[in-house]
């Protein structure tokens, strides 16, 4: 597992459609900081910069950017690194959005 690394790279390559996340250091130029205020749950940190986000979007056709996403990824041991495929993104739903067709169904 990656463990509980103070700084991350975030790797995307476009060509192949990854998304993948290695540990990191400070002295790193294209590190960024996990702050763990951030963290959703145990083993879930949540990327929430829209520059990251939007540049991220317009390399790849099939994103909308209304639209959230949820990636699950695979952990690469040997390597040290979590690989996640954009092509196997599942939109989210948004509970607001779905309670409130809801009602006026």
């Amino acid at each position: 597992m990656l463990g509980d690394p103070s700084y991350i790279q975030l790797l995307v390559n476009p060509q192949s459609g990854l998304i993948a996340i290695r540990r990191s250091s400070s002295v790193d130029h294209y590190k960024h900081r996990i702050r763990p205020q951030f963290f959703t749950s145990d083993n879930c940190y949540e990327l929430t910069s829209k520059l990251l986000l939007d540049n991220i979007c317009s390399l790849f056709d099939d994103f909308d950017k209304s639209h959230s996403y949820r990636i699950r990824g695979t952990f690469i041991p040997k390597e040290c690194i979590a690989q996640f495929a954009l092509k196997d993104s599942v939109p989210i739903a948004d509970p607001e959005y779905s309670e409130s067709r809801s009602d006026h169904e």
